[in-house]
């Protein structure tokens, strides 16, 4: 009698475990273009053009794979935080020369406010050092001024000049000058006074939200909670609810709000220039928030 009962309760359990496996599932896009992934449509086409002639010439004259993507936000693909997304989708990719592993990424996630270079495993780490004062000097200013062609063009032809094109002629890393040592160190210095504000205000909210009037008992008790439903596609919007329920009574709110969808490519279909050539990373580069 007892195990009768008891099978009904264990493959329900199975299948709510099942279910909260499949909401927290991770995914990756795949690409469509081994140079340019535009797809939260940061560049235009005079721009894209301009910047897939350069990263074609570094290819064609030191074998380096350079591929830029642009995503609004890495939320859809069940990734909370950066720099396990970005080595995650380059390894997918193989981004670089599967022996040297000398591939190098361009990450812009613009709703996210974040970005990132992420660099195969065969660089150093004084690399990720130059990456870093890279990501500071030539693409923070300009995504903080909300000019994000501007900083993802400038930025690029950085990471060419100083990353891709010492390591593909065999030079140590550039060493920074005592200048950009100072400014660096003066920008990790200010990015942790913003990420501290960010907290703030962040959780500032919720407690806020938390502890304002439930309009039906009138107690401090309401709990605020954000929960994606329909997950955005490249091509599809999705969907989310924002909900308020009181912890001292029925009351309960659910305000629907549209994701915007990942965008396209101005790219005219199909993937450039063939596959990527099966390089990974370690998790090398830099990050950047603004």
């Amino acid at each position: 009698m007892m195990t009768r009962l008891l099978t009904p309760l264990f493959a329900a359990l199975l299948v709510l475990c099942l279910a909260q496996t499949a909401a927290y599932a991770k995914t990756l896009p795949d690409y469509q273009d081994t140079m340019i992934n535009d797809w939260d449509d940061i560049l235009d086409a005079g721009q894209e053009a301009e910047m897939r002639a350069k990263i074609k010439a570094l290819r064609d004259e030191t074998g380096i794979e350079l591929v830029v993507v642009t995503l609004a936000s890495r939320a859809p693909y069940g990734w909370d935080q950066l720099e396990p997304f970005a080595t995650a989708l380059f390894n997918k990719w193989g981004v670089g020369d599967i022996v040297r592993d000398d591939g190098i990424m361009v990450l812009l996630l613009r709703e996210d406010r974040e970005m990132r270079i992420e660099v195969g495993s065969g660089y150093s780490a004084a690399y990720n050092r130059v990456a870093q004062s890279l990501v500071e000097t030539d693409f923070l200013p300009h995504f903080r001024e909300g000019s994000y062609s501007k900083g993802l063009m400038a930025g690029t032809d950085a990471v060419i000049s100083e990353i891709a094109r010492p390591m593909a002629s065999g030079q140590e890393a550039p060493k920074l000058s005592k200048e950009a040592r100072l400014g660096l160190t003066l920008n990790y210095i200010f990015g942790a006074i913003a990420a501290i504000g960010t907290f703030l205000v962040f959780f500032g909210r919720r407690l806020f939200t938390r502890f304002r009037r439930c309009p039906s008992c009138g107690r401090r008790a309401l709990h605020y909670t954000r929960k994606t439903t329909i997950p955005a596609s490249l091509k599809i919007p999705g969907m989310g609810e924002r909900r308020v329920k009181c912890a001292r009574c029925d009351y309960y709110k659910a305000t629907k709000f549209t994701i915007a969808s990942t965008g396209s490519s101005h790219s005219s279909g199909g993937s450039s220039g063939g596959s990527f050539g099966g390089g990974s990373s370690s998790g090398g580069g830099a990050s950047g928030r603004w």
